[in-house]
């Protein structure tokens, strides 16, 4: 378990009061207005102590609350970080709890604000992406630290690195870990020492509870891993998951994803905020144009829920009105 949140000259940083009314209150930096101690605000502060004290961050150019514009709606981004023109470089989400909706919605972020980086942070662990010129996401080790001189990209951070799997792999092989499918965006199955443990994705964060459920199977495993071996081994077992959708396997599942992203580019046009088109109507659009772009064949259609999610990605927003669904910012050519 990474334990980065008791580094002393963290919480020698981070002021704690109480309210005339009782209220416990929190702050990193002077200047803050301290706000509610409730726990995603202390995961808050502690990041933006860490970011000043270990990634060498001038204050200036840390901003909480960071108004992101999707479509017609407004979200607050809890951190932010910009360059030196003052522009959005990176977008940080603080969670309880790192799941695939908590990922997604920082890369949605990360979408519509233009940010290159972003990092979904807990108490216990973190998830670090890049986006690419092409809109892609790629995982890397960690946030780039701030060195106070440009490199050849024009901005101000230091080298990145993507996430080194060969600690994973070896944690992988010594624990008996042979694969992971992926049933549902909550469900997974764990393929460990000729047997499968089905679990939460969420219990999946923590070693300890595959440990316990391992045990309830007859399965002994190491009391501990290493500091953030866990989270490389499991971003390991996610990039190669087979997912589970009828019997699609990875491959299929991405060429869907490919396809949609074909049939936005082709099929459908971005507008302002203000035109909306009726989710079914998308999606009865795409199921068209994906049977004649896969040869007949829908075996592999990504789902409704699935192509919502990738609307969403994105940076195209839904509501609800009158039991239909719309979204805005999208157009059928």
């Amino acid at each position: 378990m990474n334990l980065w949140f008791l580094a002393p000259e963290l919480l020698a940083e981070l002021a704690i009061s109480k309210d005339e009314t009782g209220t416990f209150r929190v702050s990193s930096h002077p200047s803050d207005k301290p706000k509610r101690a409730n726990p995603e605000e202390v995961i808050r502060q502690l990041v933006m102590i860490q970011l000043r004290c270990h990634y060498h961050y001038p204050y200036g150019r840390l901003l909480q609350e960071y108004v992101v514009q999707m479509g017609v709606t407004k979200k607050r981004a809890d951190i932010a970080i910009t360059d030196n023109n003052n522009n959005l470089e990176t977008v940080i989400e603080v969670k309880q709890v790192i799941d695939d909706n908590s990922i997604l919605q920082l890369q949605s972020y990360m979408h519509a604000a233009g940010a290159r980086f972003g990092m979904v942070v807990s108490l216990h662990s973190r998830k670090v992406f890049m986006r690419e010129p092409n809109g892609s996401f790629t995982q890397i080790s960690d946030l780039p630290v701030y060195c106070g001189e440009h490199d050849t990209n024009g901005t101000t951070y230091g080298q990145l690195t993507k996430v080194d799997d060969s600690i994973a792999k070896t944690l992988m092989a010594s624990l008996g870990i042979t694969g992971l499918s992926r049933i549902s965006n909550t469900v997974s199955c764990l393929y460990i020492k000729n047997k499968t443990m089905k679990l939460s994705n969420t219990s999946l964060l923590s070693y300890s509870a595959v440990r316990k459920q391992a045990i309830g199977t007859g399965i002994i495993l190491p009391s501990t891993v290493g500091n953030g071996d866990w989270d490389n081994l499991l971003s390991l077992l996610f990039d190669t998951a087979t997912v589970v959708e009828g019997n699609a396997t990875t491959d299929a599942v991405r060429r869907g994803e490919e396809l949609f992203q074909a049939f936005l580019n082709q099929i459908c046009e971005q507008c302002d905020s203000n035109t909306e088109t009726m989710f079914k109507e998308i999606y009865s659009a795409f199921t068209d144009w994906y049977r004649k772009n896969n040869n007949g064949n829908d075996k592999y259609l990504p789902s409704r829920k699935n192509i919502s999610a990738q609307l969403l990605k994105n940076g195209f927003l839904s509501r609800k009105l009158g039991g239909q669904v719309y979204i805005s910012g999208i157009r059928i050519l």
